[in-house]
């Protein structure tokens, strides 16, 4: 596996969660119909957190990759694939285990808006991901930051003469023989 489907792997539960988010947010305004959506989600807390946590490393990740110049070969259906199969997946599963009927789940307002939401946010990871690749590509070719004045070094002249000798940056200290 390419270093930036690692990247990628790493953030795609926090496109599963986005999309979850979305889905039951613009699917459902009454306390009847969330209390009814909500079911089947108790894990949901637990899985936000680690999915924050996963795309620090992937967006680190992308970053890292940028800096070495390792090619970036992610594209919007590398995204989009398996965030609308996994979304697909995790919905009807879920619905499933508390008992929802396949006719319901396949109808239900929040699966479609959810995978929708999912092509969406597969265009926006994989756009922030190649601008943070990008990103890293621009401080490789920067080179470190100096750390102070380089001053030239004392060179011989061929009449036996030498240049004059170099301070310290400040002029304060003594001279440095070279």
């Amino acid at each position: 596996m390419s270093r930036s489907r690692t990247a990628l792997a790493l953030a795609l539960p926090f496109g599963f969660v986005v999309g979850q988010v979305a889905s039951y947010g613009l699917a459902r305004h009454d306390e009847a119909g969330k209390a009814t959506n909500l079911a089947g989600h108790g894990y949901f807390g637990t899985v936000s957190t680690v999915a924050v946590l996963l795309l620090l490393a992937s967006v680190a990740g992308a970053l890292w990759n940028g800096r070495r110049g390792e090619g970036f070969d992610l594209h919007f259906l590398s995204i989009a694939s398996p965030l609308v199969a996994g979304f697909a997946l995790i919905e009807i599963m879920e619905h499933l285990v508390v008992g929802a009927a396949v006719a319901h789940i396949i109808t239900a307002p929040p699966l479609w808006i959810g995978l929708i939401a999912q092509l969406g946010i597969a265009f926006v990871l994989c756009s922030a991901l190649r601008a943070i690749y990008r990103v890293g590509e621009r401080l490789a070719g920067a080179g470190p930051a100096p750390v102070g004045r380089v001053l030239p070094a004392s060179v011989a002249v061929d009449d036996g003469a030498r240049a004059p000798l170099v301070t310290s940056i400040s002029g304060r200290g003594p001279p440095v023989r070279v």
